[in-house]
């Protein structure tokens, strides 16, 4: 049926063939209009229109929907990543001639997971081909300093889901041992790029790939490294290493041109003999190519190097590897005797102090030729790192924790600094001796080692762990013998310098001092014993030239220690004996030296004997009451010494400050 419109109206007819009729507009047009089915209506024109142009449009959002979900179904580990892809593209695409191709990292990921990579290691992999496609180029056109750019490529590479360790090691490999930075960047920015790296991520791996590739960086650079670059970045890598002997042995050989070998490295930890020249004694005198070579690093890097490790440290220790902190793990083998001492014993103990000379040389250069200007800027703030250090190794450790390994180290490396004899031909005399004074205070002041306690065994820390009372009552209870200075393989033998024909530490008088205590003033007075051994040890450091008069004069003291018998904690008459004997010591010294303790004002100049008697009164009272010290006593020692009006005053300062818990030292 066909429906047929008329100027009549509407009919329905029978519909018929046309049969190939050309055209039907030659048959009536009337006998041919269906009449009887409904037509549909026809839609407003504005509506058609609308439709015709917005229909396309739903479709193809409908697609673009669909294709983008799926995308997402691949990729679901990159799902709020998707929203730059057009963006992505166009920076891809420039990325080859951008000065840096990291301006939009997470686009840069965008695009590579727009790429229908299904996997994370896929993604990974493109990524990784197209950093080292775009490097070459990139490198060579930063105009950013090239380690920040490089760190922030890092950083974005860490918040990322992959695995940081294999995202570092690739990232590394690419950056390093394909050598695409060489042209961009320095030995030393490389080396300050991964000690960031290191200390900002606190990332086991970072660490351990520093250690790695910063000696790869050193090799494949090689043409656009000198010596002291080298110098500086292997300085600085052993103050963080724990393997510092292992890789310093490694490379030294290769590339410095240092004979270094592990025997005389190591031997170092046992008894090294000593040169005339004040270098350790090997077969092929390696240690000391090693002492200059550490020589050339300046007082500002070595102050930045100790810090830094501090730092590093501490956090190390806070990472569990196999279920054990590393630092703990690193300290616990040090405790074990038949191990040598390592990396920090080395860095700290002999780096610093072999390098001492230069330091000193240095002064007038870094600190204006001031002597308050080179302790502030170096010595307070070496010894504040080194007690922060110390302090943090014995509260994690505990008393497993070895310090007199390097306290042994430090003492041979003092003994070789003080025997050179181009030390103190420094400009800055005074100052020199100021720095080789403060060093003694680095170092674990009074402790104890019991009878029944094997050489290696928890040494018991006077400043640390007690008051003098407190230690005066154990040594009381415990009824042990005391070595004032030094453990017993620290026979005086290992201590005494020569200089010249000159023998600085008489051995029977420190030997009394070490091993008579059988004697009452072993037993009762400790810390008398004590002070006399420190102040045996300050005319050893700052090199008092002996006569036979000095000689007499500590036999004199000698005598008066066996003979006293003051009980601790009070001044007794046979006590101003013995400032007495201390007073003729004294005048034997060089008076016109002079030394400002750092808790006195600078217009306190004290001479070698004030100061000596100064730092004795000091450690015989301090965390004492200071009330004790009885007008009468300080009058009759005041009398002894002849002290000035200045001085008392001084004294009376630094005694209120000692009596408020900050000792002098």
């Amino acid at each position: 049926m066909t429906t047929i419109v008329s100027d009549t109206g509407i009919r329905v007819v029978p519909s018929m063939p046309t049969f190939g009729v050309a055209s039907t507009s030659d048959l009536p047009t009337e006998s041919f209009r269906p009449v009887d089915e409904p037509g549909p209506k026809q839609l407003p024109p504005a509506l058609s229109i609308f439709l015709a142009i917005f229909t396309p449009l739903v479709l193809g959002l409908v697609i673009w929907y669909v294709s983008g979900a799926l995308l997402v179904s691949s990729g679901r580990h990159k799902a709020t990543s998707f929203c730059c892809v057009d963006g992505a593209r166009h920076l891809t695409q420039s990325i080859n001639s951008s000065i840096d191709p990291c301006v939009n990292f997470t686009g840069y990921v965008c695009y590579n997971a727009s790429r229908n990579r299904s996997t994370v290691m896929d993604l990974h992999q493109r990524l990784l081909e197209d950093i080292l496609a775009a490097m070459p180029n990139a490198v060579t056109t930063w105009t950013s300093p090239a380690a920040n750019t490089l760190s922030a490529f890092y950083k974005s590479c860490l918040v990322m889901p992959w695995s940081k360790e294999g995202i570092l090691r690739n990232l590394t490999s690419i950056v390093i041992e394909k050598g695409r930075i060489q042209a961009a960047m320095t030995a030393r920015e490389i080396l300050d790029f991964f000690l960031k790296m290191s200390l900002q991520y606190r990332l086991p791996a970072a660490i351990n790939i520093k250690q790695k590739f910063t000696f790869n960086a050193l090799n494949n650079a090689s043409a656009h490294i000198d010596i002291s670059q080298a110098r500086y970045a292997i300085s600085e890598l052993c103050t963080r290493c724990n393997d510092c002997i292992a890789l310093v042995l490694q490379q030294f050989n290769s590339k410095i041109g240092c004979n270094v070998s592990e025997v005389g490295l190591l031997r170092f930890g046992n008894e090294l003999p000593i040169n005339k020249n004040g270098t350790a004694a090997t077969e092929t005198d390696d240690f000391g190519q090693l002492a200059d070579l550490f020589k050339s690093v300046s007082l500002v890097e070595w102050k930045n190097a100790l810090s830094a490790a501090y730092v590093d440290l501490r956090e190390i220790d806070r990472v569990d590897v196999e279920g054990k902190p590393q630092l703990r793990k690193f300290m616990s083998s040090l405790s074990n005797p038949s191990n040598q001492p390592t990396s920090i014993a080395f860095i700290v103990a002999y780096s610093v102090l072999s390098s001492f000379s230069h330091f000193v040389s240095d002064l007038s250069h870094e600190a204006g030729g001031s002597q308050e200007v080179f302790c502030n800027c170096s010595v307070h703030g070496l010894a504040h790192t080194w007690e922060q250090l110390r302090s943090d190794m014995s509260s994690n450790i505990g008393k497993s924790w070895e310090i007199h390994v390097i306290f042994e180290v430090v003492i041979k490396a003092i003994s070789r600094t003080v025997t050179n004899s181009s030390l103190f031909a420094a400009a800055d005399h005074l100052a020199a001796k100021a720095f080789l004074r403060s060093l003694t205070l680095l170092l674990p002041h009074e402790y104890a080692v019991a009878d029944n306690h094997p050489p290696n065994m928890t040494l018991v820390y006077l400043r640390d762990h007690f008051n003098m009372l407190e230690y005066e009552q154990w040594l009381m209870r415990k009824k042990t013998k005391i070595h004032v200075f030094g453990s017993p393989e620290l026979r005086v033998h290992q201590l005494t310098l020569s200089a010249g024909n000159k023998v600085l530490v008489p051995t029977s008088f420190y030997h009394d001092l070490t091993h008579h205590s059988e004697s009452s003033v072993m037993h009762n007075l400790p810390w008398l014993g004590t002070n006399i051994a420190y102040f045996v040890w300050d005319l050893l450091v700052f090199q008092v030239s002996w006569t036979k008069a000095t000689a007499n004069n500590l036999m004199d003291m000698r005598q008066c220690l066996r003979q006293s018998h003051a009980r601790p904690g009070t001044v007794s008459r046979r006590s101003v004996s013995l400032v007495l004997a201390l007073k003729s010591l004294l005048n034997s010294l060089d008076q016109t030296d002079l030394y400002v303790p750092r808790t006195l004002d600078a217009r306190w100049r004290l001479s070698h004997g004030q100061f000596f008697f100064l730092r004795m009164v000091e450690r015989s009272w301090c965390h004492r009451d200071h009330s004790a010290l009885r007008t009468v006593e300080w009058v009759e020692m005041n009398s002894a010494l002849d002290l000035t009006p200045e001085f008392s005053e001084a004294f009376h300062c630094h005694a209120a400050t000692a009596q408020r818990g900050s000792c002098f030292a």
